[in-house]
């Protein structure tokens, strides 16, 4: 049961990872008319820039470093999307969706092809998200984290006090 649970909260997670690209695509194209295929690779280089980031100004030892590492990076993904609308979709503007459509699949390739040159082929993994949205509920005597750190404390307290987690009321046979 723990496994399909942990299946359904990592499906959600990607879900709503491709949302939000998705959700950018049908803005982007509603409100400027240009077909923008590479701002999903904009979402990659900044979750690999937010990684470099929070590594270096120590995000996994500090909530600072951390957040300080987020902001930067959507910051730098920001200047340079506003960079290659000036320099690349400020001209094609007025051209046929195809064309559009051409043009911003180029920066897609362009942008895999650094992404894989700087970081590397193989899989990153970032610092969790500091604790520190944690709220203490001194009712139940364990914390909830809004920002889904510390989800495994209500379970590690229920097999510490001996009882069952899926039902904490009843006593460990």
């Amino acid at each position: 049961m723990d496994f399909l649970i942990i299946q359904l909260l990592n499906g959600l997670a990607s879900a709503s990872s491709l949302f939000l690209v998705a959700a950018g695509l049908s803005i982007i194209f509603g409100v400027t008319r240009i077909v923008n295929f590479a701002h999903g690779s904009f979402y990659m280089l900044g979750a690999y820039l937010a990684v470099s980031l929070t590594g270096w100004l120590g995000g996994a030892t500090s909530a600072l470093g951390f957040w300080l590492g987020l902001l930067l990076a959507a910051l730098a993904v920001g200047v340079l999307g506003a960079l290659i609308e000036v320099v690349l979709l400020r001209r094609i503007y007025q051209a046929l969706e195809l064309f559009q459509l051409l043009a911003t699949f180029g920066v897609v390739l362009i942008i895999g092809q650094l992404v894989i040159m700087i970081w590397g082929p193989e899989d990153l993994f970032g610092p969790r998200a500091p604790a520190g949205l944690a709220l203490y509920a001194h009712k139940h005597d364990h914390a909830h984290d809004l920002s889904g750190e510390v989800l495994t404390v209500p379970v590690e307290h229920a097999q510490a006090e001996g009882s069952d987690p899926g039902r904490p009321d009843v006593d460990a046979r």
